[in-house]
């Protein structure tokens, strides 16, 4: 074997490592994404603790109460709602 096929190989054996690892944290990464989601959407934390303990999957998304008080807000969304348009 001269030296160019062994770094042919070489550096294949490196991208396909490369590309693996790459996978395995996009994987990763979905997952604490969908996690932090889920908790988000809980209300609390508490709420989205006692439904995966009892469930082993997450709660129901629900409204927060911030975005209650950003729609609330909203002149847009009251007039949607049928309130004054502020």
């Amino acid at each position: 074997m001269d030296v160019a096929t062994v770094l042919a190989i070489s550096m294949t054996i490196a991208n396909a490592l490369l590309a693996a690892f790459w996978f395995w944290r996009e994987k990763l990464h979905d997952a604490e994404r969908q996690d932090l989601l889920n908790r988000v959407m809980a209300g609390n934390y508490s709420d989205y603790q006692r439904y995966m303990d009892k469930n082993g999957r997450p709660p129901p998304k629900t409204t927060s109460g911030v975005k209650k008080a950003l729609l609330a807000n909203n002149p847009a969304h009251r007039a949607l709602q049928g309130g004054d348009d502020g």
